[in-house]
């Protein structure tokens, strides 16, 4: 049987992730949106050796924004 400390320990541990998960911390705090915008900013996402066609499903003007930007030969 689980007892109400170890509850409220799980749910503690559930916030915390998801909160990180929100925040783009790393488990050691690192903030991660600094450095993916160095990544896709600064340096640029490195040239693949296999390159795909890919095609996103959405409805919304972001997907088509993402699709046109990711695979300009499609229009």
């Amino acid at each position: 049987m689980t007892t109400p400390q170890e509850i409220d320990q799980a749910r503690w541990e559930i916030c915390r992730d998801l909160a990180r998960d929100v925040l783009l911390l790393g488990p050691d705090g690192a903030d991660l949106k600094l450095s993916y915008l160095q990544v896709l900013i600064d340096e640029g996402l490195p040239t693949t050796t296999a390159p795909r066609r890919v095609v996103f499903a959405d409805q919304g003007f972001t997907g088509r924004l993402v699709d046109r930007a990711l695979a300009p030969w499609a229009w």
